[in-house]
């Protein structure tokens, strides 16, 4: 079935962006930083820097099926659970699938690093705002290192070169472009919850 995942070409960049981080990271954390900033100051805009309506759901399952594969060869679960009715962002950033998916990975990676277990992403109308937690019964962070987590290069997976990137780029995302919050609660061997909520109305 993992020749069915999506070919939508905004998901494949997205994913490319994010083996980039990666793998430029681990070869040198100098040139990590730099292309940390060139993703703060040169996020690509919708054409004119209009905002549009942007369907959240369709930007979940297009993430979920682009990383079936991953998780599937991660003994990982994917699930999705979705509000009864359709939720929308009006953003002239188009990072809010980049941001699903750089999370929905964490999760994947914390699984994997278990053995098994799953990752659900549970979307929210909370009126004004949206709310996507993505849910995992991975390893899960020690009490000590959740006030690190946000600080690049910052990682609990050193032995397996994971150069700590991830909610780096996922709180720069939430904050600068979406102007919102995210949130990680965690119990060290049970898993981790992200919690992100973001104005309905994100602006330019």
């Amino acid at each position: 079935m993992c020749a069915a995942a999506t070919g939508e070409d905004d998901a494949a960049e997205i994913l490319r962006e994010v083996r980039e981080v990666v793998a430029i990271a681990q070869g040198s954390a100098n040139k990590a930083t730099r292309l940390l900033r060139t993703f703060r100051g040169h996020a690509p805009r919708t054409p004119g820097g209009v905002p549009a309506r942007v369907d959240v759901g369709d930007s979940i399952r297009a993430t979920m099926a682009l990383l079936a594969c991953l998780a599937q060869r991660s003994s990982a679960r994917l699930a999705y659970v979705a509000p009864a009715t359709d939720v929308f962002l009006r953003t002239a950033s188009p990072r809010l699938a980049q941001l699903v998916a750089t999370l929905t990975t964490n999760g994947i990676e914390a699984v994997a690093e278990k053995g098994r277990g799953s990752v659900t992403l549970q979307l929210r109308d909370a009126g004004e705002s949206v709310e996507l937690a993505v849910i995992d019964d991975g390893i899960g962070v020690a009490a000590a290192a959740l006030a690190h987590v946000f600080e690049p290069f910052f990682t609990t997976k050193h032995a397996r070169g994971a150069p700590g990137l991830g909610l780096t780029l996922a709180a720069d995302i939430v904050e600068r472009d979406l102007h919102g919050r995210i949130e990680v609660a965690s119990t060290e061997g049970m898993g981790t919850t992200v919690t992100v909520r973001v104005p309905k109305d994100c602006g330019g």
